[in-house]
């Protein structure tokens, strides 16, 4: 078994902290990077959801649509919207 002296063994030491600051670093990235895509995805379906909305208002306004299916519909794309709102708070700024 090899011994190591005192400046070896810092040396390794230093050398396995860094490793492991870097390692650590890249893993932080990669967690970053994966909450950032949620992050748009889940804006990117929220967006799609509000436009509905937003467009069949518009059609109900236009009497293109009946009352009743604006209020069926409107309570759909609402809870939808709830269920793309709660991930996204959990994922943070």
């Amino acid at each position: 078994m090899p011994v190591h002296t005192d400046q070896q063994t810092a040396k390794h030491g230093l050398r396995s902290m860094s490793d492991f600051a870097a390692a650590s670093l890249k893993n932080q990235h990669r967690a970053n990077s994966a909450k950032k895509e949620e992050s748009a995805k889940l804006q990117h379906r929220l967006t799609s959801v509000r436009k509905r909305i937003d467009q069949a208002y518009m059609d109900k306004m236009d009497a293109t649509i009946s009352a009743e299916f604006w209020q069926r519909m409107t309570a759909e794309w609402q809870m939808g919207e709830r269920q793309i709102l709660l991930p996204m708070q959990g994922l943070g700024p």
